[in-house]
């Protein structure tokens, strides 16, 4: 793997991992999860949330700079983080949710700490895809304004799952968006105009994929995403 790509791939981990976790502790702090208590979290973790998505967009036009040797290009920060990277979604919407699920699952008789640990979860991976978003929105972004740039390689992280792993290497244009799935860690070597050779664009993306195994779906919110045996993008 290319130094500068496993560089980039080892930063966004890092920055996904710290966000978690300040998502995880500004949940556990709450007194309780009422209603009450959700302005309060969306106080902490909204602002949370969109410095950690510039930070990532960040990361990300300083990887394609190094990879390209030139300096970054401007970046508009509306573009790349908050609603802009789920389709208008809010942030505020989406870490209220957490909340609805606790709320959901105490009514269908789950017990106090599971329903908590339930929503943590909804929180935490939801911090983990945010992150991921603005990263891949950022690609896009960037590669708009870089006539070089003819699209993208899919690389997995050095931990990355069986799932990541089956779809490793797909190649994708430069205006599509890189699919996605819960959690995931993938990052992406670049394809330029010089090693086009590289890179067909076919809509198979290079790979015979056993769509019983994987496959792409759109999702409202999050667009292109990673479909497989025991990946469940209905609660993000």
């Amino acid at each position: 793997m290319n130094p500068e790509v496993q560089a980039h791939i080892t930063a966004e981990q890092r920055l996904r991992t710290r966000t978690e976790q300040a998502v995880a502790q500004a949940w556990r702090n709450l007194p309780s999860y009422d209603e009450a208590d959700v302005p309060a979290f969306l106080a902490v973790v909204v602002p949370l949330m969109l410095a950690a998505q510039r930070a990532s967009a960040t990361l990300t036009n300083a990887f394609l700079a190094r990879r390209l040797g030139r300096s970054p290009l401007p970046l508009n920060p509306a573009l790349v983080t908050g609603s802009a990277l789920r389709a208008g979604t809010p942030p505020e919407e989406v870490y209220r949710r957490p909340f609805v699920t606790i709320w959901t699952s105490l009514k269908d008789g789950q017990q106090w700490d599971d329903a908590v640990l339930g929503g943590l979860e909804r929180a935490t991976s939801s911090a983990a895809m945010d992150v991921q978003l603005a990263m891949r929105k950022t690609l896009t972004v960037v590669a708009e304004k870089d006539p070089r740039i003819v699209g993208f390689q899919r690389v997995p992280d050095a931990g990355a799952c069986d799932f990541c792993r089956l779809v490793s290497g797909q190649r994708y244009r430069k205006h599509d968006l890189m699919p996605v799935h819960n959690r995931c860690g993938c990052g992406v070597d670049v394809i330029t105009s010089e090693d086009r050779d590289l890179f067909t664009g076919n809509q198979a993306n290079d790979l015979d994929l056993d769509p019983t195994e994987v496959r792409v779906e759109q999702h409202g919110e999050l667009g292109p995403v990673l479909v497989g045996a025991g990946h469940d993008f209905t609660r993000l």
